[in-house]
């Protein structure tokens, strides 16, 4: 698999056409097809790699927790 990469937040995977493979330094590889989705913190090491003939398309949402504003 690619270099993992890690970083604070949350993301959230979902494939809109092709499939993909989700690894992460946790679990084992996650194949994922149209449809299908997947959720996880983002300070797991995790690398997304296509693995259809065609180029998969996927929505991947990335969030940042940070702290709260001060008042």
């Amino acid at each position: 698999p690619p270099e993992l990469l890690r970083h604070a937040g949350e993301e959230f995977v979902y494939v809109l056409s092709g499939s993909v493979d989700v690894y992460t330094d946790q679990y084992k590889p996650l194949s994922l097809k149209s449809g299908d989705s997947c959720y996880f913190d983002s300070n797991m090491g995790h690398a997304l790699v296509s693995t259809s003939e065609e180029e998969a398309q996927v929505i991947w949402v990335c969030s940042r927790v940070t702290a709260p504003l001060s008042e």
